[in-house]
């Protein structure tokens, strides 16, 4: 049976259902400034750095890109998908209630950046379940390293043993149990791929959080 006190959930793609957005941002990108999406292009832009990214446009296609200016179109993007086609994923509100209810700390640990964070969480009434939200841009390292769950365990108050963590990403997944951290492994249609080895990780493999919701013995 699940046991826990302490709750750290990823956003994108586990409380809310935006990883299709977020993958689809490097074709509406390159659309926008008239580049074919190839599709060796568009694993670049979904793995590399601004910086990596910019340095490639602008040797393969004469662009004069900055990474900072890069950044900034894909933020301009993703505040439009938030804004029109990203909402909750099934269950979500449900289990949070539930949580909260039992008393059970929370908070959000996140690979996309403070301000894109906050305005989704608010718009979609997320906010007020977490204790607080930690992003990798503060961190200073994406989840290939477990840092942020590091600083999110420390800062929330609770242990490795009593604190689970809630992710649908395979590399999240990987980092954090190989730090010692429990998981909770959460489906997402974009990880699809990787379903199966994130269920072998994992302490646990959910299609939603709302079958978590009644049976185990929490807080």
């Amino acid at each position: 049976m699940l046991e826990f006190e302490y709750a750290i959930f990823d956003m994108d793609g586990t409380l809310v259902d935006s990883m299709r957005q977020w993958r689809d941002t490097g074709r509406i990108f390159l659309k926008k400034v008239g580049i074919e999406p190839r599709k060796q292009l568009l694993q670049l832009i979904r793995t590399a750095s601004y910086e990596e990214i910019s340095k490639t446009l602008n040797k393969q296609y004469g662009t004069d890109f900055t990474g900072v200016q890069l950044e900034n179109q894909f933020f301009d993007i993703m505040k439009y998908s938030y804004k029109n086609n990203v909402f909750a994923k099934q269950g979500v509100f449900d289990f949070l209630l539930y949580l909260k209810g039992m008393r059970v700390p929370m908070c959000v640990a996140t690979g996309t950046c403070r301000e894109l964070t906050e305005y989704i969480l608010n718009k979609l009434g997320l906010s007020n379940y977490f204790e607080f939200v930690l992003t990798c841009p503060e961190v200073g390292e994406d989840k290939h390293s477990p840092l942020i769950f590091e600083q999110a365990l420390e800062r929330i108050g609770g242990q490795k043993k009593n604190t689970v963590i809630f992710e649908d990403s395979l590399t999240a997944i990987q980092s954090a149990s190989q730090a010692g951290f429990r998981t909770i492994g959460v489906y997402d249609e974009t990880f699809i791929e990787n379903k199966e080895k994130i269920a072998k990780i994992a302490e646990q493999y959910v299609y939603s959080l709302s079958e978590l919701e009644a049976g185990e013995n929490i807080g």
